[in-house]
């Protein structure tokens, strides 16, 4: 199952402006994030809870120091982003221990820097895991399904529904975490933000409801509409899912 709940380790002394700025920057990115203020700190911090990344404030420890050298060579932290926030001179001083893992940026281009360092751990933590058959004809599936229930491609939500329900579809239907999970995989797919993702599906369904939900109980089955009510954007994306995964195992049953 891809893992989207990151986690981060700031290392860095005191300095309470950029830990400040980190902090809210990776609430921003779903990334949870602890504060190491020197390399005991950081190492035990780092065997308890294995950073996906580490940012290393240039301005407040010895990058070049030998025990930093040698946390990084360890074995256990050799997929670990270290992301090293400086400016130019401190990207010459680090030159001759960096590693395809290190990255070197000022605060103001982390931004930039942060996607595709995301997008390498999502890559990287996906595994052969057992698929359903069918798996190319998934996304006609889920179209033809969201069509059948009234929504409209014009809608961003349309797009960020259908990487949604086919992701929960390729792990047998578990969803775990809508938001740092489903909605990330598919913020970094279309380069925006989980609340944006979050936003426009729950817009999509409220559209489609609004126009076409006296319908929606032919097809899906959810207390909420029972009720009379809504569906939430969790219930929904699980209804859905659930059926396609019907369908295709009836389908592969049948030989088809």
């Amino acid at each position: 199952m891809i893992k989207l709940n990151i986690i981060g380790i700031l290392y860095s002394n005191k300095n309470y402006d950029l830990e400040y700025k980190i902090h809210n920057f990776c609430r921003a990115h779903s990334i949870n994030i602890a504060t190491a203020i020197d390399f005991v700190e950081l190492t035990m911090k780092s065997v308890e809870i294995k950073p996906q990344i580490i940012f290393c404030d240039c301005k407040t420890i010895n990058v070049s120091s030998y025990s930093l050298n040698v946390f990084i060579e360890k074995m256990e932290f050799k997929d670990t982003k270290i992301i090293f926030i400086g400016d130019e001179s401190d990207k010459n001083g680090l030159q001759n221990f960096m590693t395809k893992n290190m990255f070197v940026t000022s605060y103001d281009n982390l931004p930039k820097l942060i996607n595709d360092v995301i997008a390498d751990i999502v890559s990287e933590n996906v595994t052969n895991e057992e698929k359903l058959p069918l798996t190319n004809d998934l996304r006609v599936e889920i179209c033809k399904l969201l069509s059948s229930l009234g929504f409209s491609a014009k809608f961003s939500g349309y797009a960020y529904l259908c990487s949604c329900i086919k992701n929960v579809i390729m792990h047998q239907g578990i969803i775990h975490s809508l938001s740092t999970e489903q909605y990330a995989y598919t913020a970094f797919q279309f380069k925006t933000t989980s609340i944006n993702v979050e936003r426009n599906i729950r817009n999509a369904i409220s559209y489609a409801w609004k126009n076409f939900g006296s319908t929606w109980d032919e097809l899906l089955c959810a207390k909420s509409l029972q009720l009379g009510k809504k569906p939430t954007n969790r219930e929904f994306i699980f209804m859905c899912s659930t059926i396609i995964i019907s369908k295709t195992k009836a389908l592969c049953l049948v030989g088809i």
